[in-house]
């Protein structure tokens, strides 16, 4: 009688969130096919079918923002809490440029052109400013933009696992890196976002902007090319990790018993 009602108890809960899980359903690509993400610069950001990775070289473009250096892959719905993770690896990064990867609002296929000031997104990028090779999280939200910026260094050809997380309940981001092969820490950094997300966060991949174009950096890196490849993205929204979790728990006490 209990198994039947925990069998009962256990499709209930599985229809039940259902609906929430289709919304959130968690994205994964290794790039052993075209994801067919978007992107404004076919020849600069598309599958590398020899590598099985995605390949992305953000290039300044002085005078002028066009092309806008951007690759995303539009979900399904909009993510609260949720952990994205990705290998990448630089095989060249100018100064004044970086290769950023994260989670943006409608204003990533902007950023590149216009920074814009409302626009929100959370991301965690590998660059050559003053320092060195470092690498950063930076974050806009409903009240402002914040960053952790130059923390740890990376090097030419060495492939890195990175992982960056929000939680919607206390606004703080997380960004870590170690070393793929060695699995050795690199960086970690938590930072507020400021106002937390109002808008709907769907877009997730890379935007560059054109900070070596225009403003500060006019003239001294006007024609600066970050190069390198992105691998085994993965996304988990939140409230699919717990509903998996959830379902997960009672199949094992049903089986237990």
């Amino acid at each position: 009688m209990k198994k039947h009602l925990l069998n009962f108890v256990t499709m209930f809960a599985f229809l039940f969130c259902l609906p929430a899980f289709a919304n959130t359903a968690p994205y994964s690509t290794d790039f052993s096919t075209d994801p067919g993400w978007v992107t404004d610069q076919p020849s600069n950001y598309y599958q590398d079918t020899a590598s099985q990775t995605y390949h992305v070289q953000p290039e300044h473009q002085y005078p002028g923002y066009t092309p806008s250096r951007y690759a995303y892959k539009l979900l399904p719905d909009a993510v609260g809490s949720f952990e994205l993770q990705w290998d990448t690896i630089l095989t060249r990064c100018d100064w004044s440029i970086s290769i950023p990867f994260g989670i943006y609002d409608s204003s990533l296929t902007r950023y590149a052109i216009d920074p814009d000031p409302l626009g929100q997104y959370v991301l965690g990028l590998a660059g050559n400013p003053d320092a060195g090779h470092l690498w950063a999280l930076i974050v806009s939200g409903a009240d402002g933009y914040a960053e952790y910026p130059g923390g740890g260094t990376w090097n030419f050809d060495t492939w890195y696992a990175c992982k960056l997380s929000y939680n919607a309940s206390t606004y703080m981001s997380s960004f870590e890196v170690w070393e793929r092969e060695s699995g050795s820490s690199v960086w970690s950094a938590s930072v507020a976002v400021p106002g937390g997300f109002t808008n709907d966060l769907m877009y997730l991949g890379s935007s560059s902007s054109g900070i070596g174009d225009d403003g500060q950096y006019r003239g001294i890196s006007p024609s600066a090319v970050a190069e390198g490849n992105i691998d085994n993205v993965q996304l988990v929204p939140e409230p699919a990790t717990l509903l998996l979790l959830g379902l997960g728990g009672l199949m094992l006490r049903k089986r237990s018993r």
